[in-house]
């Protein structure tokens, strides 16, 4: 796991550290959300809804700095596409596996930032 802290400096001076705090909160709810919900459409192989929202997180966890999810959220977006189930299914496992522990790095460099 690995926290890229270019976008998280940026977003920081753009909005505010207390802004970035508010947003990174709700970034956080909304990941555990998106990984429930890439479940669901895989389940009912709803291919091009399951690639926009792989789509979608990879550019959120991308903006956050979260490089290793926007990484397997790519691969889950290509498998969609492809309508590859197997190859969804083991990088959405791969994603769930890790999305707790990424979350818990992106915290601890937003302790980094007070605010």
């Amino acid at each position: 796991m690995a926290v890229d802290r270019r976008p998280i400096d940026q977003m920081v001076l753009d909005v505010g550290s207390d802004a970035f705090q508010r947003l990174a909160r709700l970034f956080e709810e909304e990941t555990r959300g998106a990984v429930v919900a890439l479940r669901s459409l895989l389940g009912t192989e709803d291919w091009r809804e399951l690639g926009r929202q792989a789509h979608s997180l990879k550019h959120a966890t991308s903006s956050f700095g979260l490089i290793d999810l926007a990484a397997v959220a790519a691969l889950i977006e290509k498998a969609a596409d492809a309508r590859k189930g197997a190859e969804a299914e083991v990088q959405l496992a791969a994603l769930e596996a890790d999305v707790d522990d990424d979350l818990a790095e992106l915290d601890r460099v937003l302790k980094t930032l007070g605010g």
